[in-house]
């Protein structure tokens, strides 16, 4: 007789009888169809106390037994932690109406008729074993969404409380530029004291610009597109992230000698190059090279790139490539999912590189990652080339 494949050729079943050759003709049922860890117990006693102990994907279980029946051991299991509760499937000859019903009340899944037929054991076994791992699964998946959705709201407060901090901070900048210009124009040029006023009005502006960014930084929906230089606007974003890079990474910048102008918002660039350097200076503990190149590419048909076809057209094309430790092959894959990361513990929160995408995407753009074990990472980005129609850029602000 040929039997059903086991569909969960893992999952650890224990059979309970009190009759010993019931269980020897099941458990032969079951191994011959696949199934590796069948275990048979003759006395119900044990079984509560082994259940409690873990390590049991379901339950077989005889109803009519000596000192202990079914029906009570699963009353005795409904006091253990729900976790640890196995689903049961009902081994019986009785097939009275009170009978199921009891059984079913007291949580059984499903019935297995005496005599065993086999292949309708196997696939009973089959069916209740697919539902508990799908409903593992899900409680699995419900888990991480609950600390999914706990995580969001503490970088919303936080996101909150930094913009709170830089509106205060901007307000008090301003205050300092003013009273800084007004003391310049009391002071004659050339003196070092017009100097020292000149270097302060400077260092305040520098501050006020990285205020502005991060305001932009919690305003996820006050998107501002515009038309921007992007070498330009890389090369200031490098500036502003040179304390994040730190001193053990040397940074290279290979940029195109043309213009290349995008439609972006300026502060979400800032964005995509402190995710991208962060995530080089991390995989580059004891330094090395982070090179951040540019260049045009007219893309004249659809082409593959990173697992998708790159539409025809004009590109800015960015690659941030570091010489760190790289990525292994099935974190590659999962590489810009949101919480997704391979950092350890407190260390990440697995949303940068997801931004990152989002950024990219939302700009019309593609991104795809190449990495080698022990070999380095390289992120390509095509960003679509600004066209005579589109927006044109911010004027520079006075400040």
């Amino acid at each position: 007789m040929t039997l059903p494949p086991a569909s969960h050729p893992n999952a650890r079943v224990l059979a309970v009888d009190d009759e010993p050759a019931n269980l020897h003709v099941l458990k032969r049922i079951l191994t011959g169809a696949g199934y590796r860890s069948v275990q048979t117990v003759t006395d119900s006693r044990a079984v509560t106390p082994r259940v409690a102990e873990g390590g049991v994907d379901l339950l077989l279980l005889d109803l009519h037994m000596p000192h202990v029946d079914g029906f009570a051991v699963m009353r005795q299991m409904a006091e253990l932690p729900a976790a640890r509760v196995p689903p049961v499937l009902v081994l019986t000859g009785d097939l009275s109406p009170e009978a199921r019903r009891r059984a079913l009340a007291g949580g059984a899944r499903d019935f297995v008729t005496k005599p065993f037929d086999p292949v309708e054991a196997v696939l009973r076994v089959q069916n209740v074993l697919d539902v508990h791992f799908l409903q593992r699964r899900l409680q699995a998946q419900n888990q991480q969404l609950e600390q999914q959705l706990q995580h969001a709201g503490r970088l919303e407060v936080i996101g909150r409380l930094t913009s709170g901090i830089a509106h205060d901070f901007n307000n008090l900048l301003t205050v300092a530029r003013g009273n800084a210009e007004l003391l310049l124009g009391q002071l004659n040029p050339g003196t070092p004291e017009h100097g020292d006023a000149d270097e302060i009005i400077r260092a305040l502006n520098v501050a006020g610009a990285l205020t502005r960014r991060l305001l932009g930084f919690t305003r996820i929906n006050a998107v501002q597109p515009q038309r921007v230089e992007l070498n330009a606007t890389l090369h200031e974003a490098l500036h502003l992230s040179g304390r994040l890079i730190g001193s053990a990474v040397t940074v290279r910048k290979e940029f195109w000698p043309g213009p290349l102008a995008v439609v972006a918002d300026p502060r979400q660039i800032d964005q995509v190059v402190m995710n991208l350097a962060g995530n080089a200076r991390d995989a580059m503990a004891g330094g090395g090279t982070l090179t951040v190149g540019t260049e045009l590419r007219d893309v004249a048909k659809a082409q593959d790139g990173g697992g998708f076809r790159i539409a025809p057209g004009s590109y800015a094309v960015v690659r941030f490539a570091d010489t760190g430790e790289g990525i292994a092959p099935e974190a590659r894959e999962r590489i810009f999912d949101p919480f997704f990361t391979t950092k350890a513990e407190g260390k990440g929160t697995g949303l940068g590189l997801s931004i990152v995408y989002g950024i990219v995407k939302h700009s019309g753009g593609y991104i795809w990652v190449d990495s080698e074990t022990g070999q380095g990472t390289t992120f390509t980005l095509y960003l679509p080339l600004a066209g005579p129609e589109d927006p044109p850029g911010e004027a520079p602000s006075g400040g």
